[in-house]
């Protein structure tokens, strides 16, 4: 079996295959010296070349982007133009390598007929170095690829990451070399155990206290201010995403059937099917804390994080 990535050409559907998903990357100024780098897609010795980039227009950076706290302005814009670089690169072809040339120059670049399709482009992360002079970007796409199996070629779309370095100088920033294609982030070696040992069936109080809480969160029906404890700033979703619920599972951290006293709580794991409007189904995991008031169970948090076994 043998993989490669797809390439295509540069000019290609919207929304299915992107040549640049950070805009402003043709509006730097640039300024700089030349990039020799030994690798495949170099050709001559290895030198070091560095593009300036010293008033970045305002970064594009998508929406799902959070900046990473503890990090400087500089640190911040090193991901956003790593990002951009990115797209430039995968996009280049000889064709058209108008945007890469924002970046370094291309005149010493062997680069393909055609450019390689990706998708999902983002940041992963930044790390700065111990002096913070420089900055490692980490950036992720989910990248087209050829896999031949046989006599079998069919095309698959691969998560995919790749390093990018910048030095930092004051406000500006400036790419070191290109993107480095990386290994994907590693599993843990050990799966957590969750702490959920007790089954709730839907007829005990936690059980309808959780079911009428997502019912009233996921689709609006129902009052969601009295399934939940008095302190409690939970609101529904919307618009509702589902029309309908299933609840597949849930399960407790503690043993919860008959009344409960006040204050007492139990965590709980709740899997449940939703269906829109349009038919589509989903099925997601939710984790609540339910506290006992007045003889009743009361939804008191969203939680981020399970219940697990020490």
């Amino acid at each position: 079996m043998s993989i490669r990535s797809k390439r295509s050409p540069a000019h290609s559907s919207p929304g299915e295959i992107r040549t640049s998903s950070w805009t402003q990357g043709s509006a730097l100024a640039v300024r700089g010296g030349s990039l020799l780098l030994g690798g495949l897609l170099i050709a001559g010795p290895a030198a070091l070349a560095l593009h300036y980039l010293d008033r970045p227009a305002t970064v594009a950076v998508a929406a799902n982007q959070d900046m990473q706290a503890g990090l400087t302005s500089s640190e911040q814009t090193a991901g956003a133009v790593a990002t951009g670089f990115v797209g430039a690169w995968l996009s280049a072809t000889r064709e058209d390598a108008s945007l890469l040339e924002t970046y370094v120059t291309t005149k010493t670049l062997i680069l393909p007929d055609a450019a390689t399709e990706y998708r999902d482009l983002r940041l992963v992360s930044v790390t700065p170095s111990a002096e913070r002079a420089m900055a490692s970007a980490i950036v992720t796409a989910t990248v087209a690829t050829t896999v031949v199996d046989g006599e079998e070629t069919k095309t698959t779309w691969v998560p995919s990451y790749f390093q990018v370095l910048t030095q930092l100088d004051g406000t500006a920033v400036r790419v070191v070399g290109l993107p480095a294609p990386i290994a994907a982030p590693q599993e843990p070696s050990e799966t957590l155990a969750l702490a959920y040992p007790q089954t709730v069936p839907s007829s005990t109080g936690v059980g309808q206290a959780a079911s009428a809480f997502l019912t009233a969160y996921l689709t609006g029906q129902g009052e969601i201010a009295r399934l939940v404890a008095p302190d409690a700033e939970i609101f529904a979703v919307t618009p509702a995403p589902y029309t309908e619920l299933r609840f597949d599972e849930l399960r407790a951290d503690v043993k919860t059937e008959g009344t409960p006293a006040n204050g007492d709580r139990a965590r709980v794991l709740v899997t449940v099917s939703g269906t829109a409007a349009s038919g589509a189904s989903l099925t997601s995991t939710y984790v609540l804390t339910s506290v006992a008031r007045d003889g009743r169970w009361e939804i008191d948090s969203l939680d981020l994080f399970p219940a697990i076994t020490n």
